[in-house]
């Protein structure tokens, strides 16, 4: 440190400060410096400093894999692409990275923090490699066919739920045997039900299927967002080949 120090005052003489600002950006130079060669004993290096330029770089190396990431999103949150044509007063997917961490919180049986700091630093890892490549393959022309199938609007559902014959008797199967607990608060489901298919997209989607409301529209929001389910599992089975 002593070294960098030397070094430092006698670039900063020899070049010297033409305003106090230059002075500041020279010190925050050297600041960074100081942080990436502390000392951590063993463990990882410490984070940089969120200063704006950390910012505008994160940013920069998430929105080239913009695409890449907003499909794993829909992995997590199921309805992410659907909730809002038939439940559009909710706000649980306004945002990818929120619905990721949401859908997370609402799992059983783990603890949530550390699972979703493991989670979103993979997808720090990977956001140049696999990440990266799931953003490109959205590009191609098969892909973009079957994206298509993320509906948009209900006459968009209603076609791409009208082409899924194989899942509509598994998906009306599901509704039918759980309707009765749509709108009636915190419940629990029969332990049987947890092995149909989309069932745990249901028990972590943000979908606040418990609300009493929902019991006054069922054919209308709930059975639309069951079928949702079903047929954004066979999209994300896609990549699964």
């Amino acid at each position: 440190m002593k070294e960098i120090d030397d070094v430092a005052a006698k670039c900063f003489k020899a070049y010297g400060h033409r305003s106090p600002e230059e002075k500041h950006w020279h010190e925050d130079i050297l600041g960074r410096v100081y942080v990436w060669l502390t000392d951590t004993q063993g463990e990882n290096m410490p984070m940089p400093l969120m200063t704006g330029y950390v910012m505008d770089r994160v940013w920069e190396e998430l929105d080239a894999a913009k695409d890449g990431f907003s499909e794993i999103a829909s992995w997590f949150e199921c309805l992410l692409h659907t909730m809002k044509i038939y439940a559009g007063h909710s706000h649980a997917v306004d945002d990818d990275s929120e619905a990721i961490f949401s859908a997370i919180e609402r799992e059983r049986g783990m603890d949530a923090s550390e699972a979703a700091e493991g989670v979103f630093g993979s997808l720090w890892i990977w956001r140049t490699s696999g990440v990266l490549h799931l953003h490109n393959k959205m590009s191609e022309p098969d892909v973009q066919e079957l994206m298509g199938k993320h509906p948009k609007t209900k006459d968009e559902f209603v076609t791409a739920w009208d082409a899924m014959s194989v899942t509509q008797n598994q998906a009306k199967t599901m509704y039918d045997q759980h309707k009765k607990f749509f709108g009636f608060g915190e419940i629990d489901l029969p332990i049987s039900s947890m092995g149909m298919p989309c069932m745990h997209g249901l028990m972590v989607t943000g979908w606040d299927w418990q609300q009493a409301t929902v019991k006054k529209n069922l054919p209308h929001e709930a059975e639309p967002l069951v079928q949702a389910m079903f047929l954004e599992q066979h999209i994300i089975l896609y990549f699964c080949k």
